[in-house]
């Protein structure tokens, strides 16, 4: 087997609970040495709930793979070890407010100045720049602030809190690209980079289609996106028993197939229809499903090679026979006899045999 893609190139990861972690978590998985530099007290991380035992899900979830390190960095000697770490490491991460690593004597210019070929990545809420640089915020304020939370939820309720903490993702997935592509710079060049890693901005940027089409006439409103509420060939529906099932058909070819299976043909031509042939198809739809139960449906969505699913729960989805064919799990022991069931890397490579 070829050495992992990332292998040799050691991280110095100063940042804690989710969007630094989840950052050099994916670089870890990708093979790069990870050192995780806490404060002696330890990461917040450690003590998210809920807690098993005296360890967190949360925190083992998104620190496997790396080593951990307990510095003062406030006192001269922490410092000292830490820029001795970075004269022989290749990439360091922080999440301080802006300002704060350079006061501490660990900013982007007194790294540089002890290793010129280092990768350093700065991920904040606002950015380095600008009047709200310093401003404190979470994920769930940079979602408010960045217009996801209002368009999220239905028509007629309240702005609802989305389940994953996706600005926080999507800083981390940003950070851990724009990584990459310094380091690839950096063997053309032969310098190291300075990133400056927006949250607000990264949520934005998996915005663009609703960014853009709010600014041709097409309103972003709640419940009433192309793909969060607007059609009914994009939705969830109750079924027979109680659970719910997922309409994802976009494709017209896709929704013709689908209507001729159900017996109904003159759907076909109202799939993007608006005003009452909308409110009448959605109604139509919704009676449909709740005529079978979710694995009639489940059958039936096989068989006619349809873009939709039953709506899993999560135990569900740890038995999904798909995923165990993959090997999309792997067993991580926090302590003897104490295995965690987590993700492997997302990124894998293809061989003539399959994938490694």
């Amino acid at each position: 087997m070829s050495p992992p893609l990332l292998a040799g190139i050691r991280v110095l990861d100063l940042s804690p609970l989710l969007p630094g972690p989840y950052a050099t978590l994916l670089l870890a998985d990708l093979g790069a040495e990870v050192i995780k530099v806490e404060p002696r007290i330890g990461d917040l991380a450690r003590q998210v709930p809920p807690l098993a035992g005296h360890r967190s899900p949360f925190f083992l979830s998104l620190n496997r793979n790396k080593r951990s390190l307990g510095v003062n960095l406030r006192q001269a000697r922490g410092r000292a070890l830490f820029l001795d770490l970075a004269r022989r490491s290749d990439v360091v991460v922080e999440s301080f407010r802006p300002g704060r690593a350079a006061q501490m004597g660990i900013g982007p210019d007194d790294m540089r100045a002890v290793n010129p070929r280092l990768v350093y990545c700065s991920i904040s809420g606002f950015g380095q720049t600008g009047p709200d640089a310093r401003r404190a915020g979470h994920d769930l304020t940079y979602t408010a602030r960045g217009g996801l939370l209002d368009i999220s939820g239905t028509a007629d309720g309240p702005p609802t809190i989305p389940a994953l903490p996706v600005a926080d993702l999507a800083a981390a997935t940003h950070a851990a690209f724009g990584i990459c592509a310094a380091l690839v710079a950096r063997d053309r060049t032969g310098e190291g980079q300075v990133l400056d890693i927006s949250m607000l901005e990264s949520l934005l940027g998996w915005m663009r289609p609703i960014l853009a089409a709010h600014q041709v006439g097409f309103a972003a409103e709640r419940g009433r996106l192309p793909l969060a509420g607007r059609y009914p060939f994009y939705d969830v529906y109750p079924a027979a028993d109680g659970g719910y099932i997922a309409l994802g058909i976009i494709e017209p070819v896709f929704w013709r197939a689908f209507c001729l299976a159900v017996g109904r043909p003159d759907w076909a031509r109202l799939q993007f229809a608006e005003g009452a042939d909308r409110e009448r198809l959605g109604h139509e739809l919704a009676a449909l499903f709740a005529g079978r139960t979710r694995a009639a449906w489940a059958d039936f969505f096989r068989v006619h090679d349809l873009p939709a699913e039953v709506v899993v729960g999560v135990d569900a989805v740890l038995a999904d026979p798909q995923l165990a064919a993959r090997g999309a799990w792997l067993v991580v022991e926090h302590a003897p006899g104490d295995g965690q069931r987590e993700p492997c890397g997302p990124v894998r490579r293809g061989t003539a045999a399959g994938r490694e």
